[in-house]
């Protein structure tokens, strides 16, 4: 991560990151690449494997989706997985019928490749199909048998669908799954589009009323936008029982508990020994220790290759042998490093990401997960902490912003089940930027920034001197604050960025900077626009976007966290500043999603200002942008936050009595 990425997200500037411009819409007939038609049936058999048939067909509408069939590929585990393709065909819109050679390699291949995808190492297979004549107006109908023969969780099948329609296509689903256990299933069904057609205790047949249309559609294709889960109709199923997430865990524990057993290899139990030889120390910064030495020994690599067909951690002599490890690997060996230490820990699984969402349909277990971490209880069982030792850094005292405010699937010998990982406090997770600025002329000023960030705002500077040098880090930080082309007689207070363990942090630079003599405005007798926010209260993001016709949903920061903006202008012989300002620019608004408040105070030596945003959530989901509770705060922030500004005057060249300022700051 470039250190220019590194401090955008710290201060997550609304203005830039989020543009007034929404480039997504909701999708029309006319915006349809294809029409696809999908059949699925699930046979699924009481020990947990299954059959499944898939039936496909796509209808090219437009060129531009051509490509994606030239050739067609997908991919398949051999390990857990039979794939048989059964026919691949195509019909133009002239009625000319091609049937695929699958016998002939030169139509039909079936190799193996060392992963699906960059970063990851998996070992699938990849078929790919030379389809003919791939024009406007063809129909293609590919037919596949997958049978699953080891699957990640044995005697249990859980699984959810989810009936968009992707590559901007109009589609119609058909799903039907036999089972021999009873099966039990939710329906999230936006505008009743979903019909489920027949149900029994242990057969379902679900499909699609009608055809249905992409819910959006992106102006660019690279772009990524959330969508409220809530507006996709899906299914879930699953023989467990709702709420018994107690036999999913269970059974997921049982893969990682094995690999617990064995004995710590040389290298990790050196960082037991080295933790323990630090003597009493609190259980935070004993855990920080390890994950700290851990990242200097074990590099990361995605490595989805399953053991006996099941995602599962590697043997702890295999993981430090070659120094190379995956989530599952780091959460294990970490968890095996604290009990050896006496501490109760366990692995727990969660979705980690950072623009979450919880699934609409929650009370069925199934694997919904897609990373490990570790779930550390104190010893009087009073305090739990959520470890994610896969970042490199050591954090036990907080919660990662990709973990937390979501569900966790914890692998507790004694309790294993589902638990909640907290949100991050608000309170006790910030920004505070203080800027003393002493004009020192009609458009010259010197500054004094101080930079506190606490808790998780620290984060993505930690160990950053590891990869950037200081002095990049230095500018960067400061670049996000004042325009560059402006400073002159730039320094900073040493810092130290190389540990891995996450601590609050605070950068103190002093500069000149050369500053633009605006022209007044006077309104009632008072002037404006002397001078502005910023990157504070005004280019809040919520204050400039029209959400009437936005499509998803608005993050609105990264995560929950107390911003604090304060200037402090010093009072000099050459400046007079305008009379009791105070009660003209208090002003507070607050709501559900953000807080925010601004005061003005002045003595006799200074004017302080100070500006705070309190952000109680990361993300505003869309249904609740058009709600009468968005719209009110929305127009509270307009008339209490915008334009807002104060002046001073310049004694030299404007006289006091005049009321205007000549030289503003």
């Amino acid at each position: 991560m470039t250190i220019k990425k590194i401090f955008i997200s710290i201060f997550y500037i609304n203005a830039l990151i989020f543009s007034s411009t929404v480039l997504a819409r909701w999708g029309t007939v006319d915006d349809a690449f294809l029409e696809m038609k999908t059949d699925v049936t699930y046979n699924v058999r009481a020990d947990g494997t299954y059959d499944v048939l898939y039936k496909i067909s796509y209808k090219i509408l437009k060129e531009a989706v051509i490509t994606n069939f030239t050739p067609y590929r997908d991919t398949y585990s051999p390990e857990s997985t039979v794939f048989q393709m059964i026919e691949a065909k195509t019909i133009t819109s002239g009625g000319l019928l091609t049937v695929v050679n699958l016998s002939d390699p030169s139509e039909y291949s079936d190799t193996t490749v060392a992963g699906s995808s960059v970063g990851h190492y998996d070992q699938h297979h990849e078929i790919q199909i030379k389809l003919p004549n791939v024009l406007v107006g063809t129909t293609i109908t590919i037919i596949w048998k997958e049978t699953i023969t080891k699957p990640n969780f044995p005697e249990v099948y859980a699984n959810s669908f989810l009936f968009d329609c992707g590559l901007r296509s109009i589609c119609e689903k058909k799903i039907t799954i036999n089972s021999e256990k009873n099966l039990f299933y939710d329906i999230n069904n936006p505008d009743n589009v979903l019909n489920v057609r027949e149900a029994t205790p242990r057969s379902l047949i679900i499909e699609t009323r009608q055809p249905l249309l992409d819910k959006f559609i992106l102006s660019e294709p690279t772009e990524k936008i959330s969508i409220d889960n809530r507006l996709i109709p899906s299914l879930t199923v699953s023989t467990i029982p709702a709420n018994r997430w107690d036999i999913l865990a269970i059974i997921e524990r049982d893969g990682y508990e094995h690999v617990l057993a064995q004995p710590l290899p040389g290298a990790f139990d050196t960082i037991r020994a080295e933790v323990q030889s630090l003597g009493q120390i609190d259980l935070e910064r004993k855990i920080n220790e390890v994950v700290d030495r851990l990242s200097k020994v074990l590099n990361y690599l995605s490595d989805n290759r399953t053991i006996g067909g099941r995602l599962v951690p590697q043997a702890l002599s295999l993981v430090a042998g070659q120094q190379i490890g995956d989530c599952k690997d780091y959460a294990t060996v970490t968890t095996a490093i604290l009990r050896s230490l006496g501490i109760n820990a366990s692995v727990a699984l969660v979705w980690a990401s950072s623009q979450y969402q919880a699934p609409p349909n929650t009370n069925l277990p199934r694997h919904r997960f897609n990373h490990a971490i570790v779930r550390v209880l104190s010893a009087d069982q009073q305090r739990i902490l959520w470890v994610d030792p896969t970042n490199k850094m050591g954090y036990a005292q907080g919660v990662f912003p990709t973990i937390a405010d979501r569900d966790a699937l914890v692998l507790d010998p004694q309790n294993p089940g589902l638990a909640q990982i907290p949100k991050i406090d608000a309170q006790r997770t910030g920004m505070t930027v203080i800027d003393t600025i002493v004009p020192v002329s009609e458009d010259m000023a010197s500054h004094r920034l101080e930079i506190s960030l606490t808790g998780a705002e620290a984060i993505p500077l930690t160990s950053s001197q590891n990869s950037v040098h200081k002095n990049q880090i230095a500018e960067s930080i400061l670049s996000y604050v004042i325009n560059l082309g402006n400073v002159s007689n730039f320094s900073f207070v040493d810092f130290d960025l190389r540990s891995r363990i996450v601590e609050d942090l605070k950068f103190t630079f002093t500069f000149t900077e050369q500053r633009e003599i605006l022209e007044p405005t006077t309104t009632e007798n008072y002037v404006y626009h002397c001078m502005s926010d910023k990157l504070e209260v005004d280019s809040l993001s919520l204050l400039k976007e029209d959400f009437s016709d936005r499509v998803g949903d608005f993050y609105i920061n990264e995560h929950p966290s107390t911003k604090n903006f304060i200037t402090v202008i010093k009072k000099s012989g050459h400046f007079d500043f305008s009379g009791n300002i105070g009660n003209r620019f208090d002003r507070e608004v607050d709501s559900e999603w953000v807080k925010v408040t601004r005061s003005v105070v002045e003595n006799e030596n200074e004017i302080i200002k100070t500006n705070t945003i309190v952000y109680k959530t990361g993300m505003i989901p869309n249904a609740d942008l058009h709600s009468e509770r968005f719209i009110r705060l929305q127009q509270a922030l307009r008339k209490n936050f915008r334009s807002l500004g104060f002046c001073c005057s310049c004694r030299e060249s404007i006289p006091r009595a005049s009321g205007l300022g000549g030289c503003c700051i």
